[in-house]
């Protein structure tokens, strides 16, 4: 069975990872896609997410109106969210189809207790209009981008020479 496993883990963590796997010679046993955080992750396999996916554990290549079909959704929001899947890297193309190539999906993550100082800072984020402004603007979209996860994390006056608001 060919296992995709799904976590949450921070750049520098994958980047060790990949390097000591580099080191060791040794294959994974698994094929890992990694997202920086808990919200990146269920952003991108939200619950509506999941139904075309089980569809296409498994299945081969499909069209996009076949899984639509076959998951009981409208056509135009399993195109979205195959874009958004495709842009993750969890989906593949197989020339007019798509395909997820794994028999499973393993989702691993930790929620862990924040120190009180990074929980003043999420309250200090909280009342941004700016950002409430992005957030209403990715739930829209269906999808979280790097944009979003850069300007919520960059100061406002960084973001604005940026040009991430």
């Amino acid at each position: 069975m060919k296992t995709v496993i799904v976590d949450v883990r921070s750049p520098a963590e994958a980047a060790a990872h990949i390097k000591s796997v580099w080191k060791s010679g040794e294959p994974e046993t698994a094929a890992r896609i990694s997202f920086a955080t808990p919200e990146l992750l269920w952003g991108v396999l939200s619950a509506k997410r999941r139904e075309p996916l089980k569809v296409l554990l498994g299945s081969g290549p499909m069209s996009i109106q076949d899984v639509a079909r076959l998951a009981g959704c409208e056509i135009t929001a399993v195109r979205e969210d195959v874009k958004a899947l495709l842009n993750a890297g969890v989906l593949d193309r197989a020339g007019a189809s798509i395909c997820l190539p794994f028999d499973r999906v393993k989702v691993e993550f930790f929620l862990e207790a924040q120190p009180a100082d990074d929980l003043r800072s999420i309250e200090l984020k909280a009342g941004d209009q700016a950002m409430q402004s992005r957030h209403k603007k990715a739930n829209k979209r269906r999808y979280i981008t790097a944009r979003d996860v850069l300007a919520d994390t960059l100061p406002s006056a960084i973001a604005r020479r940026l040009k991430v608001n």
